[in-house]
């Protein structure tokens, strides 16, 4: 198997009372697809059973699964093979499908593909291709009477053993995936022999990244509801055989722990080494002489080799966030840290690039002083924040480069207290405050994240209302009684008793395993990524209407700019008059090339003249 996926049905997947409103809502769908045939002129060509099929079916468990045998043909499609299966409630359930299927196929008249009975599972239908056979129909699997189609394949039990071996204690699974790269590996090979190794190196990569081989990582991910709220594990097996992950299997220490706040409203942190990845560019740039005149001509300009005198500096922790303490919490109060391993050589490169871009600034032609990178001091440690003078820009992003940190911040008061807060100097960090009860104790971590639920869903309720009026809205009818009513609690019944939102990711021996909290509500954790997503939509914003502002004033720039006028006849003037020219003796005025026009020179109507 190489992925499956597994759903379970609508019943299980809302199961908190503030999402009954929804739940109930989304059942009111099948009856609303039926009705826009009448709405959309288009829509009246789609088959009855259409709808049939959409409303015996809606809302069912359901699983897929991708699979890849090269030693067996047995179902065509060259060892591919596709399973999707639909839970039933019992045999009886199962052949009303097939009758509505068949019914479909029966509508195609003389255009209806030839099927025949299946022996391989009896009571399905085969339709043999040139490449296969697809198979439909009732079948008692390994778990019940399920409706499925079959593409290729031979083992449809089989095809989702993997989903079956994901357990979830604690907690009743709705949703569980895997994917699994290994059975893909015959098939690279035979393509390497068949490209006569050229494609060695490629097949190479895949299986250093353990895509693919005898270390091929194995993903499974399971989301689950508990008496408590919302829960989901992803675990890497076999990771920690990937050599560029076994580089990078170092925990967080208390030091990085407390580069988050206590107060941290949205924040992540993450260790890992980006040398192995900054290795693989630097070969990339040392095999592309593109790749190095660019880096020189970067080099040129800034005084700064991006490589050598950046990325080579950085180290190994990585935290972002928005706290209360850097600015109340909100996208004014965003913080990046990135520990350095060799800040000394950052901040020399920091030094010749400063110096030489406010020198650019200061020219006459561009910026005049209007823009400048400044320089300043506060507790001792050193900044440096954009400015402009003379503008009234709300708004100076500002960086610091310590002895282990490089910090950089919106303002400059988000700066001096993230600085402080890297110091040590400011509160315990976020696990020592009232967000570390979520996290679990004497783990190591390698990643940990928190949203402040209530906070975020907040600034998330009134896109949530909306959406909620939305959906309403679209399923309700012009010609009977059906109103889905008010699918969204008010804000005081939704926000009672929010769990906030915490993820980590931790070693379990060769398994990289990440696990997430939150609230049991759809409708919350729905609220709560709006809630995200709308504190950072000024930034968004602001950065498209840059890129659009940069694309208009270029384009208005070259049409600003006439295109210049052909050039005249050898030995003719411009104005069409004949022109004059010393020339020595023999000369031929028309195999002399005559000097390009000086554009608004005083000489621009004399061309070729002394």
């Amino acid at each position: 198997t190489l992925f499956s996926i597994e759903r379970a049905d609508l019943d299980r997947l809302l199961v908190d009372p503030k999402d009954a409103a929804l739940k109930a809502a989304l059942k009111m769908l099948p009856a609303r697809l039926r009705e826009l045939p009448g709405d959309i002129p288009e829509l009246r060509q789609v088959p009855p059973g259409v709808f049939d099929l959409i409303d015996k079916c809606f809302g069912r468990s359901a699983r897929f699964a991708a699979t890849y045998d090269q030693k067996n043909q047995q179902g065509g499609f060259f060892g591919a093979g596709l399973v999707l299966s639909i839970g039933a409630a019992d045999e009886k359930d199962a052949r009303e499908i097939h009758g509505i299927v068949a019914g479909l196929l029966k509508s195609l008249g003389d255009q209806a593909p030839p099927t025949e009975d299946s022996t391989a599972h009896p009571g399905m239908t085969e339709l043999p291709t040139p490449v296969g056979v697809v198979r439909f129909g009732p079948r008692r699997s390994a778990d019940g009477w399920r409706y499925e189609i079959h593409v290729g394949g031979s083992d449809p039990d089989g095809a989702f053993s993997p989903l079956r071996a994901i357990t979830m204690q604690g907690a009743s699974a709705f949703l569980r995936t895997t994917f699994d790269g290994a059975p893909l590996t015959p098939l690279f090979e035979m393509l390497v022999q068949m490209a006569g190794g050229e494609a060695e190196g490629a097949v190479k990569q895949l299986e250093d990244a353990g895509l693919i081989g005898p270390n091929a990582v194995r993903y499974e991910t399971a989301w689950g509801h508990t008496d408590a709220g919302f829960r989901s594990t992803s675990r890497a097996v076999g990771m920690g055989k990937v050599p560029a992950a076994a580089a990078a299997r170092a925990a967080l220490s208390d030091a990085d722990l407390r580069l988050l706040p206590a107060d941290t409203v949205l924040g992540s942190l993450a260790k890992f080494d980006p040398q192995p990845a900054i290795a693989q560019l630097q070969q990339v740039i040392d095999s592309s002489q593109e790749a190095q005149e660019a880096i020189a001509q970067i080099r040129g300009a800034l005084g700064v080799d991006p490589v050598e005198d950046v990325l080579k500096t950085l180290g190994d922790v990585v935290a972002v966030y928005l706290s209360d303490s850097t600015g109340g919490g909100t996208i004014g109060s965003g913080v990046l840290v990135i520990g350095l391993k060799d800040a000394a050589k950052l901040s020399a490169a920091n030094k010749r690039l400063v110096g030489r871009l406010n020198a650019e600034l200061a020219k006459e032609h561009a910026a005049r002083g209007y823009v400048r990178v400044k320089a300043w001091k506060h507790d001792g440690v050193e900044f440096h924040t954009l400015q402009t003078p003379g503008l009234p820009v709300p708004l100076e992003p500002t960086y610091c480069i310590s002895d282990r940190y490089l910090v950089v911040a919106l303002t400059p008061q988000a700066a001096i207290a993230a600085v402080r807060q890297a110091a040590g100097k400011g509160d315990g960090g976020l696990l020592a405050g009232p967000a570390g009860a979520s996290f679990p104790s004497g783990r190591k971590f390698s990643t940990i994240s928190f949203t402040h639920a209530p906070r975020m869903l907040q600034r998330g309720y009134p896109l949530l209302s909306m959406s909620g009026s939305f959906l309403a809205n679209g399923l309700r009818s012009r010609t009977t009684d059906r109103d889905p009513g008010l699918i969204v609690p008010t804000y005081a019944d939704l926000a009672k008793g929010v769990a906030p939102a915490v993820g980590y990711a931790y070693w379990d021996g060769d398994d990289y395993v990440t696990e997430r909290t939150g609230d049991r509500s759809l409708l919350v954790n729905l609220g709560v990524a709006l809630g995200t997503v709308s504190e950072f939509a000024p930034v968004i914003a602001g950065a498209l209407a840059v890129a659009a502002g940069a694309q208009n004033s270029t384009r208005a720039a070259r049409q600003a700019v006439p295109p210049p006028p052909p050039p005249p006849p050898p030995g003719e003037r411009e104005d069409k008059r004949p022109n004059f020219m010393l020339l020595p003796a023999g000369g031929n005025p028309d195999d002399d090339v005559l000097p390009p026009a000086w554009p608004g020179g005083p000489f621009e109507s004399e061309r070729g003249a002394p």
